[in-house]
């Protein structure tokens, strides 16, 4: 169904239905990305499971909507600054296999802060 979105979420955590003690358990690297999603759902009044997963926009969406990040930071503030402009956003599920650190996963838990502090800056100081 055409719903004339502008941007997707791919969910890595959309329509699970085990308890978030599980889920750390299972994947405790999980907790950052339940904590910047909880932020951005109370910041933009959201209701997603997992901002971090794959993304599809237009890109003559973000035409007027300019990210300073160039690291892994980007994800976070593009997610930030799309619900900031009111995109019409949707989040649908994915299957997804993780990648160890080994097979080039490159967020760390040092990336939570700055994400952190991205998803704050956008909200509060950044105009567009």
């Amino acid at each position: 169904k055409h719903e004339n979105l502008d941007f997707v979420l791919g969910s890595r955590l959309y329509g699970r239905t085990r308890s978030l003690y599980s889920l750390l358990k299972e994947k405790f690297s999980y907790l950052g990305t339940l904590l910047t999603t909880y932020l951005i759902n109370i910041m933009y009044g959201k209701k997603f499971s997992d901002i971090i997963g794959t993304r599809l926009y237009r890109k003559a969406v973000f035409k007027n909507i300019h990210v300073k990040s160039s690291t892994l930071i980007f994800d976070f503030e593009i997610v930030a600054k799309a619900c900031k402009a009111g995109l019409k956003i949707k989040e649908v599920p994915v299957s997804y296999k993780p990648r160890t650190y080994k097979e080039g996963k490159k967020i760390r838990p040092s990336h939570l802060f700055p994400a952190i502090f991205t998803l704050f800056r956008v909200r509060v100081f950044d105009k567009d």
